[in-house]
């Protein structure tokens, strides 16, 4: 509720003239992401808000019900010692099409943010280093938004199989 609440706040100062925000906010496209917690609340906030078009789910924590009901892409890192993989897996499995699945190999839970613990889950050179983990992050979220909820088809190809190796890929 504090994220439909949040939505709802942004959309008012969309339409106020003396918001900092006024017309700055394309209403027909609403994206939602998260990491971790965060990506839960994707879960949770998507199944609750009509007005969220796409999400992405990056490392997300799910419930034995998780799904996604729009248009959506699904990160994982292959070695994450901090959300369980399988039950991510179910989510996406769960979730409407069409639908993404990437994991990104040699790299964990901390490859969709800006901390870099020292742990197995990010720890170069035996795992991707951050800036490597968030280019392959980027290297899909664009494409996927930019086709999904921005309509520019011409970005669809790179949501194909990858061609070169360090992913695991699934779609429907």
């Amino acid at each position: 509720q504090d994220v439909v609440f949040v939505l709802d706040q942004v959309l008012a100062a969309d339409n106020d003239p003396q918001s900092p925000l006024y017309g700055a906010i394309d209403e027909s496209r609403i994206a939602m992401t998260g990491h971790s917690f965060g990506g839960l609340t994707t879960y949770l906030v998507t199944a609750i808000e009509p007005r969220i078009d796409v999400a992405v789910a990056m490392a997300p924590a799910s419930l034995a019900n998780s799904t996604l009901p729009v248009p959506s892409l699904t990160m994982l890192g292959t070695i994450d010692s901090v959300i369980s993989n399988p039950n991510a897996r179910a989510a996406y499995g769960r979730s409407v099409s069409p639908k993404l699945l990437v994991e990104i190999e040699h790299t964990g839970h901390y490859a969709f943010s800006d901390v870099c613990l020292s742990t197995s889950d990010c720890n170069p050179p035996t795992t991707l280093t951050s800036a490597e983990a968030h280019a392959d992050v980027l290297r899909w979220v664009l494409p996927f938004l930019k086709t999904y909820l921005v309509g520019e088809s011409e970005w669809s190809p790179l949501l194909g199989p990858p061609s070169q190796p360090g992913f695991v890929y699934a779609a429907e």
